[in-house]
């Protein structure tokens, strides 16, 4: 059975009435009992001042690989939307690994054949303590008859609370320190530990765990004093990563990731399976603007939607789609039917395309960036748009597609601009390999199509047609002076 066939219920209402009331029902139970085995909450009256948080319950499918279900999941929240500042919570920042790190972690277990293993953490912001008094209603089917008029004062850092996320990190951190972790600086997601000959890295998004070792000893030690602090399910070598399908060649421990699963799901869900194939995501003839009069206007919440679903593949695994789907994302507030057109036209794109990979291999090789613009690419507005992808391993693992804020007056300056913006973030990615203490050239290789441009950032030259450019896009030349490209 697909996930498709299961209608997701909304309220505990729809799922005890429909023909799957048993699985939730149990689904519920095993849930109610693990918050209670946790000594997430006591019983208690709600003392004078208080109020009470509200909660719901959430439902979902768990799906394997291959989009079958493997099991019904219902998860108790509290609604922090019914907390108060300063009264039940104050801080509540949590950082994630970024996907671009990510990539670069599957780059670099390709180029140096490490190994690649992923655990996830059992009900993770439940291991955390909260440090402020929050009292939340019994949950709805699960109300104790001797004392229905009681709360909970919640003890763990229940999903749904607005610092949950914060407590977790804040535990997280402290377990990997104490197993002797060190946090990188420039990712604070991505944890290293060096021993003689030995490489360890963890890159953390949430409860997911990305472990890359050089030494398979190591790594089984590693996941052994993770899971002796809290409860974990080892996936062993990753496959299914943060909706990733991840392949590694045995013999050569090439890597390639991909979304086809994801991709599929998407095609079902707009009725696009059999649509006739296309070779490129989008006109190149597009303009973002239409004739408003005579265009009919689409629903914005359909279009936004789609938009979100193509700008995840983007993000994760399809940079050749990425520059359409953000020119797309400008219509987010107004779409018409034209534009809805272009977005499924990126859909037939992928049906075509679906079975693309992104691939890593050992090339010996150092990291490269390549970038690019066109000057004057929107005809709205006539800003540019900036386009950069960082090589390693022979695969693209960094990646962006962007609208500047100004207008360039000459193919010069936006070129210029260009270079700025990856200049940036290959100075962001040596810092973070110099903390994992991986070789890094000193002078990293920016590759442009603009001579011009080069010798603006190799001599304060054409002043005539540069003095009006933004001081921020100068620092390109004091790292060019220092040697760092």
């Amino acid at each position: 059975m697909t996930t498709d066939e299961i209608k997701i219920p909304e309220i505990v209402d729809e799922a005890l009435s429909n023909e799957f009331a048993d699985n939730w029902y149990e689904a519920m139970k095993v849930e109610y009992e693990a918050l209670l085995k946790n000594k997430t909450w006591e019983l208690a009256e709600l003392p004078k001042g208080q109020k009470r948080v509200r909660n719901k319950w959430i439902f979902a499918i768990k799906r394997n690989k291959d989009g079958n279900v493997e099991r019904f999941k219902a998860r108790l929240v509290a609604k922090g939307c019914s907390q108060v500042y300063g009264v039940n919570y104050t801080e509540t920042f949590s950082p994630v690994v970024r996907y671009n790190t990510i990539r670069m972690i599957f780059a670099l277990a390709a180029e140096y054949g490490l190994h690649l293993h992923q655990m996830d953490v059992s009900t993770a912001y439940l291991n955390s303590e909260l440090v402020e008094d929050i009292y939340m209603c019994q949950p709805e089917m699960f109300v104790d008859q001797r004392f229905p008029d009681y709360c909970l004062k919640l003890k763990k850092a229940l999903y749904g609370l607005k610092q949950s996320g914060r407590q977790w990190n804040i535990k997280l951190d402290t377990i990997l320190k104490r197993i002797g972790f060190k946090q990188c600086e420039s990712e604070p997601c991505v944890y290293v530990k060096h021993k003689v000959k030995q490489m360890s890295i963890i890159a953390v998004y949430v409860d997911d765990l990305l472990i890359a070792c050089s030494d398979y000893n190591n790594m089984n030690n590693i996941k052994h004093m993770i899971s002796q602090e809290v409860q974990v399910v080892d996936k062993g070598p990753v496959q299914h990563f943060l909706s990733m399908e991840i392949e590694r060649d045995g013999e050569t421990g090439a890597i390639a990731i991909s979304q086809q699963g994801h991709i599929r799901k998407l095609l079902r869900e707009y009725n696009m399976e059999n649509c006739r194939p296309i070779g490129i995501p989008l006109d190149p003839g597009h303009q973002i603007n239409c004739d408003e009069k005579t265009c009919k206007k689409a629903d914005q919440v359909r279009y936004q939607s789609l938009i979100g679903s193509l700008m995840y593949l983007a993000v994760c695994t399809r940079p050749d789609i990425l520059h359409s789907v953000c020119k797309l994302a400008q219509r987010n507030n107004d779409p018409h039917m034209e534009h809805l057109a272009a977005a499924k036209r990126v859909l037939r794109y992928l049906c075509t395309t679906k079975d693309k990979q992104l691939r890593y291999y050992h090339t010996d090789k150092p990291m490269e960036c390549f970038v690019d613009s066109d000057w004057g690419g929107d005809a709205s507005d006539r800003k540019l748009y900036t386009r950069y992808a960082v090589i390693l391993a022979g695969g693209v693992f960094s990646y962006e597609s962007k609208k500047q804020s100004t207008v360039a007056l000459s193919s010069t300056e936006a070129e210029y601009m260009a270079l700025t913006c990856v200049v940036k973030e290959a100075i962001y990615l040596k810092q973070l390999l110099n903390e994992m203490k991986i070789q890094c050239p000193e002078a990293m290789i920016i590759n442009g199509d603009n001579l011009s441009a080069m010798n603006l950032v190799k001599n304060p030259v054409y002043h005539a047609r540069s003095k009006h450019i933004d001081i921020k896009y100068h620092f390109i030349r004091d790292v060019y002076r220092g040697g760092e490209i």
